[in-house]
């Protein structure tokens, strides 16, 4: 389906193919239940929970430097950068 295997293939959530929102969901679950150290010793140290992935957020929008997530041209990268975040941290689980 994907003749380059490097290369991610994303899909609109409702058009994921049989089988993968069931691992996208429990991907996500995962990452709301365990630790840090239980991903990590389970998934690698490619993983990160969602208190990892709010806390990046929260400290980005909440630094001693300013707003370094939002209103302004920064907003697209950081955004950006998050979403990766995310794939990576559910790729690595399923």
């Amino acid at each position: 389906d994907n003749p380059d295997p490097n290369r991610r293939r994303r899909y609109e959530i409702r058009d994921l193919p049989d089988g993968h929102f069931e691992s996208f969901e429990f991907a996500l679950k995962e990452m709301k239940n365990l630790t840090m150290k239980e991903g990590v010793a389970k998934y690698g140290p490619l993983f990160k929970n969602e208190i990892y992935m709010v806390a990046f957020h929260i400290f980005a929008t909440d630094s001693s430097r300013g707003e370094q997530a939002h209103f302004g041209a920064h907003f697209i990268p950081f955004h950006s950068a998050l979403t990766a975040a995310y794939e990576v941290a559910v790729l690595t689980i399923t």
